[in-house]
C-alpha cells in the first residue's frame, strides 16, 4: 500500500510581537521622515514669509528715512525764507526810519503768500502796521514771552514760538519774531511773522499719504507745530500719545501702537533741522505697509497645510508598506542575512565572531567561528588555524585593548566602520585596511578590505597636485595651503617669517635665443641652487615661469632675510650652463615681505613681496628690496 502524499506544511502563524518588533522601525521611519519633511516645509514657508516681511520693513525704513529727510530740507528752506523775510523787513524798517507800511508796501518787500502774515509791533506791544486788518482797538502783546525776550536781549535773533490760535485769524499759527533796533541800538519793537499750519505742513507730491500715514513738525519737547494724517492737517492735533523723545538727530525705528493716539503701529523716521529747533517726523502705517503681505501669508499657509496633509497620507501608506515588508523579512535565514550584511565583493576578508562574556556579563573576547580564504590570507594563516581561535590571541598590549574597545562598541551600537593604517608589528599583510563591523545575533560579522593601492593612488595624486613637474619643487597650490599653517606656527612661537619673491632677470632672453628647452634647463638649475642656499626648515616654491618663492620660517630679524637674499643674488649671478654647453648669465631681483611686520594675511604677504620685487627691478635689477608702506 503506497504512502499518501505528504501534506504541504502550513506557514507559521503570524506573530504580532515579532511583526511589531521588526516592522516598528520602518513604520516610525515613515512617520518621522514625513514629519521632518512637513517640518522642513513649514520652516521654509515661515522663512520665506520672514524674508518678505523683512524686505517690506527694510523698504519702509528706507522710504520713511527718505521722506523725513526730504521734508526736513523743505522745512529748512521754508524757515530760511521766513528768516530772510524778517531780515528784509527789518532792513527796510530801519532804512525808512520806521515809516514802513505793510498794507501798501508788502508786495515790494517779499513774495506774497496767503499763509504768511507779517506785523510790526511797537515798543508798547501795540501793532504799528500789519498785513492783517488792525481794527479800531488793538491788543497789546507786551506781556508775551517772545516780546519780553526781544526787549531784554539785543542779540536775540529769530525767535520761534510754540503754536497759538491767531487772535485776528482765528486759525492756528506759528510765530516767528525778530527785534527792531533804533539807530542808537535801543529797542524799537519787533517784527512778527505768523505762519499758518498749511505753510509748514505742505509737502511735495512725491510722498502720497495713505489713510494712516502722517508727517509732522515737532520740537524736542514733542510739541506739534504742524501735522498731517492722510489728507487732514491740524497743528494742534498730535499723533503721538506721549512725546517720542528722540535720542539722536536722525533715525528710523518701528514704534508700537501704544505710542500713538490712534493705537496703530508705525515705522517712524525723524530728522532734526540744522537751522531751527524743529524735527521733521514721517510715520508710515504698518497695517497699510503689510496689507499685501498678509494676503500672501494666508496663501502660503493654505499651501503648507495642504502639503502637510498629503505628507500625512504618504506616511500612512509608507507605514503600511513597511509593515508588509517586515512580515516578509522575518522569514529570512539569520546566517544568510549576516553574510549579506558583511560580504562586499570577492576581495574582502570575512569573519563571523561570537562575543565571549565574563561573569559580570562584560565582553572579554571574541571567538572566530568562521572566515573565508581572503580573511585568512590577510593575516598569513589558513582557515583551519583561524576558525575556533580567540580574536585577542592575535593581538597584544595596547593594540589588543584598542581592538576589544572597538568591537565592544560595535556590539552596543550595532555597526562600526573605519579606515586605518596598519600598525607596525601587526599580523595584517596590508598597509591600509577598510574595516566594517555589523552586529548579527550574539556576535559580529566583520569584513576587511585591503585598500593600500587606493591610498597609494591618492597619495600620488596629492603629490602631482602639489608639485611642479619641471623643477620638482612645491607649486602655487601647495603654497596657498601651506602658508596659512606656517604663519600660524610662527605666530604660536612668537618668531617671524619672511617671503622672498625671486624673479630671474632677463630669463626671456634665454627662451628667445636658445629655445624653451634651454630655458627649462636653466630653471631646473636655478631651483637646485635655491634649495642649496636655505635651511632644511625653509621651503622653495615655484610659482610659474621664472618666479620663485622662498619661505624663511623662524627668523629673528630682517637681517636674516637680507643675508639669504644676498646669497641668492650672488648664486644666481654665476653663469648657468645650458644647451650644449653654452653658458648664460641671469640675475635675480628679490622682493621681501615680513610677518608680522607687513601683514598677517598670506595673500597680502605675497602681494607685498611681489610689489617689493618690482621695486627692486625698477632700481636696476640684481638686488633686493623690502616692502615699504606707500
Amino acid at each position: 500500500m503506497s504512502k499518501p502524499d505528504p501534506v504541504p506544511s502550513r506557514p507559521r502563524p503570524f506573530s504580532s510581537r515579532s511583526f511589531l518588533h521588526a516592522g516598528l522601525p520602518g513604520m516610525l521611519a515613515w512617520f518621522l521622515a514625513c514629519a521632518v519633511l512637513a517640518g522642513g516645509l513649514w520652516m521654509l514657508t515661515l522663512a520665506r514669509l520672514h524674508r518678505e516681511h523683512a524686505t517690506l520693513q527694510k523698504i519702509s525704513f528706507t522710504q520713511a528715512t527718505s521722506f523725513s529727510r526730504t521734508y526736513a530740507r523743505q522745512l529748512a528752506r521754508s524757515i530760511e525764507q521766513i528768516n530772510q523775510i524778517t531780515l528784509t523787513l527789518k532792513y527796510y524798517w530801519q532804512d525808512t526810519n520806521g515809516r514802513l507800511k505793510l498794507e501798501t508796501q508788502l508786495e515790494h518787500l517779499y513774495p506774497s503768500s496767503n499763509l504768511l502774515h507779517v506785523s510790526v509791533v511797537g515798543t508798547d506791544g501795540m501793532l504799528v502796521t500789519s498785513t492783517l486788518a488792525i481794527g479800531k482797538a488793538g491788543v497789546s502783546i507786551a506781556g508775551r514771552e517772545y516780546f519780553r525776550a526781544h526787549k531784554n536781549n539785543p542779540g536775540s535773533g529769530l525767535i520761534i514760538s510754540k503754536p497759538v490760535l491767531g487772535i485776528r485769524l482765528g486759525r492756528v499759527v506759528t510765530l516767528f519774531s525778530r527785534r527792531l533796533d533804533k539807530p542808537d541800538g535801543s529797542f524799537a519793537g519787533i517784527i512778527v511773522l505768523a505762519a499758518e499750519t498749511p505753510y509748514l505742513a505742505s509737502f511735495s507730491d512725491e510722498f502720497a499719504l495713505r489713510k494712516s500715514d502722517f508727517f509732522a513738525v515737532i520740537d524736542k519737547d514733542g510739541t506739534s507745530f504742524a501735522s498731517q494724517v492722510g489728507k487732514d492737517s491740524n497743528t494742534l492735533k498730535t499723533v503721538f500719545s506721549v512725546p517720542p523723545g528722540f535720542q539722536s538727530d536722525s533715525g528710523v525705528e518701528a514704534m508700537p501702537g501704544d505710542r500713538f493716539a490712534d493705537r496703530q503701529p508705525r515705522v517712524i523716521a525723524w530728522q532734526k533741522l540744522g537751522n531751527a529747533p524743529f524735527i521733521s517726523v514721517v510715520g508710515l502705517s504698518e497695517q497699510e505697509i503689510f496689507n499685501e503681505y498678509q494676503a500672501t501669508e494666508q496663501h502660503y499657509f493654505r499651501i503648507a497645510a495642504a502639503a502637510s496633509m498629503l505628507l500625512l497620507l504618504f506616511s500612512c501608506m509608507g507605514a503600511y508598506l513597511s509593515a508588509r515588508l517586515a512580515w516578509r523579512k522575518q522569514q529570512a535565514d539569520e546566517v544568510k542575512t549576516a553574510y549579506h550584511l558583511a560580504i562586499d565583493g570577492a576581495r574582502e576578508g570575512f569573519y563571523m565572531l561570537r562575543a565571549l562574556f565574563n561573569r559580570q556579563r562584560q565582553i572579554e573576547d571574541f571567538l572566530i567561528e568562521d572566515c573565508n580564504g581572503r580573511a585568512a590570507a590577510l593575516v598569513g594563516r589558513s582557515k583551519e588555524e583561524l576558525i575556533g581561535s580567540r580574536l585577542l590571541a592575535h593581538y597584544s598590549g595596547t593594540l589588543a585593548e584598542q581592538v576589544l574597545s572597538v568591537f565592544s562598541k560595535a556590539m552596543e551600537t550595532g555597526f562600526h566602520e573605519d579606515v586605518f593604517r596598519v600598525a607596525a608589528g601587526s599580523q595584517l599583510r596590508a598597509a591600509w585596511i577598510h574595516r566594517r563591523l555589523v552586529r548579527s545575533g550574539a556576535g559580529l560579522a566583520m569584513t576587511l578590505r585591503d585598500i593600500s593601492e587606493v591610498k597609494e593612488q591618492e597619495q600620488l595624486l596629492s603629490d602631482l597636485a602639489n608639485m611642479d613637474a619641471l623643477t620638482a619643487l612645491p607649486n602655487r597650490y601647495w603654497l596657498l595651503n601651506f602658508l596659512p599653517l606656517a604663519i600660524q606656527r610662527v605666530k604660536d612661537n612668537g618668531s617671524r617669517l619672511a617671503l622672498l619673491f625671486v624673479d630671474l632677470d632677463d630669463f626671456k632672453t634665454v627662451n628667445d635665443t636658445m629655445g624653451h628647452a634651454a630655458g627649462d634647463m636653466l630653471l631646473q638649475a636655478a631651483a637646485l641652487r635655491l634649495k642649496s642656499l636655505v635651511r632644511a626648515s625653509d621651503h622653495v616654491v615655484r610659482l610659474g615661469g621664472d618666479e620663485f618663492i622662498v619661505i624663511l620660517e623662524q627668523i629673528q630679524t630682517a637681517e636674516d632675510a637680507s643675508h639669504i637674499s644676498q646669497l641668492v643674488i650672488s648664486a644666481m649671478s654665476a653663469p648657468f650652463t645650458v644647451a650644449d654647453g653654452h653658458s648664460h648669465h641671469v640675475h635675480a631681483s628679490i622682493g621681501i615681505s615680513l610677518f608680522p611686520d607687513d601683514s598677517d594675511d598670506p595673500a597680502t604677504l605675497l602681494q607685498y613681496a611681489d610689489r617689493a620685487m618690482y621695486s627692486a627691478k625698477k632700481d636696476g635689477k640684481g638686488r633686493y628690496r623690502f616692502y615699504q608702506t606707500p
